[in-house]
C-alpha cells in the first residue's frame, strides 16, 4: 500500500492498497498478469502527483491529494526504468527518457546519464561532458512525408572535460557534476 499522513496529527490523509494488485499487462508483449505497483526509488512529490519509481519500470503515477491510482505503463515502455526520477516542467525523467508528467506517455528518449531539474530544463551528465537541455516541439515529416510533431532535446549549452557520470545536483546557481575521482562546480 502507499498512504499520507498528516504529519502533525499521525492520522492517514489517504491510503491505497489496491495499487499494489492489479491485473495488467506485463513488459513481455501480450502476457497478462497480477501486478501492480513496487516502489524501489525515491517517491517524487509535484502539486497535483506522486510519482513513485518502480526500480527497473517507468514509474507509477498517483493524486497527490486523494492517492487515486493515475497511471502505470509498464508494457508499453518494456525494460525502461530506473531508480532516480525528477520533474522539471511538464515532464518527468526517468532511465534516460522523458515522459509527459499528466499522461505518463513517452515524449523523447535522452540516453543514460545522470539528470537534474533546472527552472527551465535539465542538466545532463555523461563521462565526457556536462549540458544544460530544454525540450522543445519539432515538426518534420513522418516516413509518408506527412508532418508530424514531436518533442526533442535541444542543447542551451555544454561544457566538455567534465565527467557528469556519477551525479549531477542544481543548487541555486551552480551546478556540481560528480564522477570518476572529480567534483566540478559550474556557475
Amino acid at each position: 500500500f502507499i498512504r499520507a499522513i498528516d504529519a502533525k496529527t499521525d492520522n492517514d490523509v489517504w491510503r491505497n492498497d489496491e495499487a499494489g494488485r492489479i491485473y495488467m499487462p506485463q513488459p513481455h508483449g501480450g502476457a497478462m498478469a497480477n501486478s501492480g505497483v513496487s516502489a524501489q526509488g525515491y517517491l517524487v512529490a509535484t502539486e497535483n502527483q506522486l510519482l513513485v519509481p518502480t526500480g527497473r519500470a517507468v514509474p507509477a503515477s498517483f493524486a497527490r491529494g486523494d492517492g487515486k491510482f493515475l497511471y502505470y505503463h509498464l508494457q508499453a515502455n518494456g525494460h525502461t526504468g530506473g531508480t532516480q526520477t525528477i520533474v522539471s516542467g511538464t515532464s518527468f525523467y526517468n532511465g534516460g527518457v522523458a515522459f509527459n508528467l499528466a499522461t505518463g506517455a513517452l515524449e523523447s528518449k535522452l540516453g543514460s546519464g545522470m539528470v537534474a531539474a533546472t527552472p527551465d530544463g535539465i542538466v545532463y551528465g555523461g563521462k565526457k561532458d556536462v549540458r544544460v537541455l530544454k525540450l522543445v516541439e519539432k515538426t518534420a515529416p513522418d516516413r509518408k512525408g506527412v508532418p508530424a510533431k514531436s518533442l526533442e532535446h535541444q542543447v542551451v549549452w555544454s561544457l566538455a572535460g567534465v565527467d557528469g557520470s556519477a551525479a549531477v545536483i542544481v543548487a541555486g546557481d551552480s551546478i556540481i557534476a560528480g564522477g570518476g575521482t572529480t567534483v566540478t562546480v559550474i556557475d
